[in-house]
């Protein structure tokens, strides 16, 4: 059994090469067994059938919240335009998968898949009754079919008098999860593209070659080396009381790395060039970038 990989975003290829993004991968395994749903034995009554009744609970449950914060530590979700700071997708089965006819686990990874955006959780129930007659001097069990991962849960409505396997069934699914930083490619576009004519020439120099530099490396990299390159920024003249306020925040970011959200920390910058408003140099460069930070900050939304 084979399954075609699929996405919960498609975000543009230009934001995307610009930030590239952080990719993590997983293995989750399943498993199929069949519950005991009750035994009867009748075998003293020798004379007459008796009436078994039956109730039981069809139940289906899928956590992508859950699932996005156990396997790839992403506890909250952001949009801007048309980027999604986390976007996760079902990349098939593992090679040491056992063969089923089931497909319990595809329906569940592409449900997963198509919530994570949101971090809905799937949670179904109905309950299920049933009489089963049981003949004089029988005996009668019944089993239902269940599936268990942490990919999601299902306990069917499937019977069989007996387990249908000798042994559980295994299958392996490949996860993986894309993370953006979102808006830090238009910032660092707009940096990329400032070249003073006059007033702090060398520094803006240094921030573009920072920028090209580090092109190619994720968006959590390039964000890092983005700050720590505003960090060394120290204008003789112009615009020194500006930069002093940035390379502040840039410390402060630098600081709660580990124990704050890039996105969070991402927003933190943008709300210091906000305030960056310089009397004379540098003005033309520095109202675009305020223009655009607020674009940034008003247009993000966060889905979970």
């Amino acid at each position: 059994m084979s399954a075609t990989a699929i996405s919960a975003n498609a975000t543009g290829d230009l934001l995307s090469t610009q930030t590239g993004p952080n990719v993590a991968s997983t293995q989750v395994t399943g498993r199929y067994y069949w519950e005991l749903v009750f035994s009867y034995d009748n075998s003293a009554n020798k004379t007459s059938s008796i009436e078994y009744d039956v109730e039981y609970t069809r139940t289906k449950r899928v956590d992508s919240k859950q699932f996005m914060s156990n396997k790839f530590n992403v506890n909250t979700g952001f949009k801007f335009e048309n980027e999604i700071s986390a976007s996760m997708s079902f990349d098939g089965l593992g090679s040491a998968s056992d063969k089923t006819s089931y497909s319990y686990h595809l329906d569940l990874a592409y449900e997963l898949v198509k919530t994570s955006e949101t971090a809905e959780t799937i949670s179904e129930s109905k309950t299920i009754q049933k009489k089963f007659k049981i003949g004089p001097g029988d005996k009668m069990s019944i089993y239902r079919l269940c599936y268990d991962s942490d990919a999601g849960s299902q306990r069917t409505d499937i019977e069989a008098s007996a387990p249908l396997d000798d042994e559980d069934v295994i299958v392996a699914m490949n996860f993986s999860c894309v993370k953006r930083i979102v808006g830090l490619g238009a910032i660092l576009s707009t940096f990329r593209n400032t070249t003073p004519a006059t007033e702090n020439t060398v520094e803006w120099g240094s921030i573009r070659d920072n920028i090209v530099k580090n092109s190619d490396k994720p968006g959590e990299e390039r964000f890092r080396c983005f700050v720590e390159s505003l960090r060394r920024i120290f204008p003789k003249n112009s615009n020194t009381v500006e930069w002093s306020g940035i390379r502040d925040t840039c410390g402060e970011i630098i600081d709660d790395w580990n124990r704050t959200e890039k996105q969070l920390l991402f927003q933190k910058l943008l709300n210091r060039f906000t305030t960056v408003k310089p009397s004379r140099s540098n003005t033309v460069e520095w109202s675009a970038i305020r223009d655009l930070s607020n674009r940034i900050l008003q247009g993000t939304t966060q889905i979970f």
